[in-house]
């Protein structure tokens, strides 16, 4: 059946299952609606190479390919054992293993294309062949996004239909939609240090202990925010877990799923888990060999703060205000505090 994101924690728990196993993704839709930008963050989240269509369906200077170099550019692509590529093809949808329809109104597209562009300084953006800047291809640009949902929508929609006993097809018509998709649809909600963090960090760990103490290797500890007394943090206990060997830990996955982690790819280097559900998160767990330099570094945050109180409270003031500016946005909530993170991180080693 074509999925749709709009059901709370049931279509939040299908769609991480449909992650495990996805390894060739279209991402199609209008001119702005986010194709690429969600294609790139689930490249990231899942490790599997990104492609852009547009980079086949046009050369520099906005010119098009003749029909049989596209078709050949397409299929040498669609050969290749995983991708995760944005754009509209019928070839692609019939090869991909799971299909992902961004549905947006053309006002939210035309806004996103001018955003964009905005961002860009009006240059080409790094996705498009050369010498391709949205601005000299205007005229063909609005026209697309107006025409859109009357020509392309319902033979996408028609053909995912016929196609849904096969695949895996995701149909995406809203913001909220769109960060489900990604487990982003919790807010953000920062509270006052609670002591009581620290007692739920030693039950959690005694359970996964228990549970995966043959793969493990450096411990279990309590990272992130939470353990450092007097910060402010979302109500999250952030741990993390050493494991010998990273792939032969992926046998702990269905163990922990059995004591309620949810699994869900994320970074190459980590297996990481929440708890009890996607949409209602009361523990993250990260299993990772415990010679990572991400290993040594989350230690260091931690302990940094702990030691230097005046640090921790610069600390909670920037996510108050990243809270209030990306309230409905974990992942860049977390991406705007990397700079400060990396700070710290680094005047650990100085010291």
């Amino acid at each position: 059946m074509i999925q749709d994101t709009r059901n709370d924690d049931r279509d939040s728990i299908c769609i991480v299952a449909v992650f495990r196993v996805m390894k060739k993704v279209l991402i199609t839709g209008n001119i702005g609606s986010g194709k690429t930008t969600l294609c790139k963050r689930l490249s990231s989240s899942l490790n599997i190479p990104a492609y852009h269509f547009d980079q086949i369906a046009w050369q520099s200077g906005w010119k098009r390919p003749s029909p049989e170099e596209r078709d050949a550019m397409t299929k040498q692509l669609m050969e290749k054992e995983e991708w995760i590529i944005d754009g509209v093809s019928e070839q692609l949808m019939e090869s991909a293993d799971t299909i992902i329809f961004l549905d947006f109104p053309r006002w939210i597209c035309a806004w996103r294309t001018l955003k964009r562009n905005i961002q860009c300084r009006f240059r080409t953006r790094p996705e498009m062949p050369a010498g391709c800047p949205d601005y000299k291809h205007l005229f063909f640009i609005a026209r697309v996004i107006w025409s859109f949902p009357s020509r392309q929508n319902p033979w996408i929609l028609e053909a995912m239909n016929t196609m849904k006993h096969g695949k895996h097809v995701i149909h995406i018509r809203s913001n909220k939609d769109w960060r489900q998709l990604l487990m982003l649809n919790e807010q953000i909600h920062i509270e006052s240090y609670d002591p009581a963090w620290a007692s739920k960090f030693v039950t959690e760990k005694k359970k996964i202990e228990d549970t995966i103490a043959p793969w493990m290797e450096g411990g279990i500890h309590h990272v992130g925010s939470t353990p450092v007394p007097g910060l402010s943090a979302k109500p999250i206990i952030d741990i993390m877990a050493g494991v010998k060997n990273l792939e032969e830990a992926r046998a702990c996955i269905p163990l922990l799923e059995e004591i309620g982690y949810c699994y869900h790819p994320y970074r190459p280097y980590m297996h990481w888990f929440c708890k009890p559900s996607p949409a209602h998160r009361e523990f993250h767990l990260q299993l990772m060999e415990s010679s990572h330099p991400q290993w040594h570094a989350r230690l260091a945050f931690r302990d940094y703060l702990r030691a230097h109180p005046e640090t921790a409270e610069e600390y909670a003031t920037l996510k108050k205000e990243l809270a209030g500016k990306f309230r409905d946005d974990r992942e860049a909530y977390t991406d705007a505090k990397g700079k400060f993170v990396e700070s710290v991180v680094q005047k650990d080693r100085d010291t």
